[in-house]
């Protein structure tokens, strides 16, 4: 193996671990993503449109309480009273 052999195999694999770093950055933080967008990917709790509900129970009762709000897409809220529990 001559002399310019192994100086290729090495600068191969260090352009191989750069392109890896440089796949991996774009991986976690795609540059052609705004901060706006790259916020709007986390979690958010409007974004889960069937609100909270809590019940317990025991031997000879129930408890259930809810909220009242009704929400469409993020935060539009079309109604702060609506009732989700209802006496069967």
């Amino acid at each position: 193996m001559s002399l310019y052999e192994v100086s290729v195999h090495e600068a191969g694999l260090t352009e191989m671990k750069h392109f890896d770093k440089a796949f991996r950055n774009a991986y976690i933080a795609p540059p052609w993503q705004t901060s706006k967008i790259v916020h709007h990917n986390r979690w958010n709790p409007y974004t889960i449109e069937g609100g909270s509900t809590l019940a317990i129970a025991g031997e000879n009762f129930a408890i259930v309480a809810t909220d009242t709000r009704m929400s469409q897409h993020d935060v539009n809220v079309m109604n702060r009273e609506a009732e989700k529990v209802h006496d069967l």
